[in-house]
């Protein structure tokens, strides 16, 4: 799934404000990062980005990560490395809200797919063959 579409974007910003509603003692946290989430999608238009550098320090710490479980922390620090800050901020409200619940609620699985095919096409339009191998084997 492309989030790159605004009307996906929006698909899926009703998914997180359902989410939000539903009836769970944390729901005033879950509220106020789903309006810093949705003010990151609207604020996002279509800008680019710069060209981030590959860190070889960074995939490893990305691998590290994504072995003990922190798939989510693991994917916005590959963000961060390729220079993707919009994406970067949506995945870490995300894990906020996975901290929050302590696991990904299955009704933002498929938000979280689409965010890292965006972030795997991001590595592999920005990094060479061997460094986007070396990222996506990281994951």
């Amino acid at each position: 799934m492309k989030l790159s579409d605004p009307r996906d974007l929006q698909l899926e910003l009703q998914a997180l404000r359902r989410y939000a509603a539903s009836p769970r003692p944390s729901r005033k946290l879950i509220a106020e990062v789903l309006q810093a989430l949705a003010a990151s999608v609207e604020g996002e238009g279509r800008s680019k980005t710069a060209r981030g550098g590959f860190n070889p320090l960074l995939v490893d710490q990305i691998r590290d990560m994504t072995n003990r479980n922190h798939h989510t922390r693991a994917m916005a620090l590959g963000a961060k490395m390729l220079g993707y800050t919009h994406l970067a901020k949506r995945i870490q409200l995300l894990s906020q809200l996975v901290d929050l619940e302590g696991y990904l609620p299955p009704t933002l699985k498929n938000y979280s797919n689409g965010l890292y095919d965006v972030l795997m096409g991001q590595a592999e339009r920005t990094l060479s063959k061997e460094e986007y191998a070396e990222f996506y084997a990281a994951f």
